[in-house]
């Protein structure tokens, strides 16, 4: 998405200033971001790969894939980068 002229000017005098004279008091600062949903603008790199699952650790991702026991292996893939990025509330717990 292009933006004018005048928006680039105002983004640019934006970057220049120093932070003290941004004027926030009508947005305050968001300390928890923990429930933050990513954009749909951004995509990350996908790579595919082979790797061996037990047949337990398998079956819950596919359990909780979006769609249920059946989904397609690109939704348990989904599923399974949602899981790594979190870290936590995998199949063993």
């Amino acid at each position: 998405m292009a933006i004018s002229k005048e928006q680039q000017a105002r983004l640019e005098r934006l970057a220049a200033a120093p932070k003290e004279e941004i004027d926030t008091s009508d947005i305050p600062e968001v300390l928890d971001w923990s429930g933050a949903i990513r954009s749909g603008l951004y995509e990350a790199r996908k790579e595919a790969i082979t790797i061996r699952l037990d047949a337990d650790v398998l079956a819950w991702f596919r359990d909780h894939a979006e769609g249920g026991r059946g989904t397609s292996p690109k939704s348990t893939g989904r599923c399974g980068s949602m899981w790594l990025r979190m870290g936590d509330g995998g199949p063993d717990e």
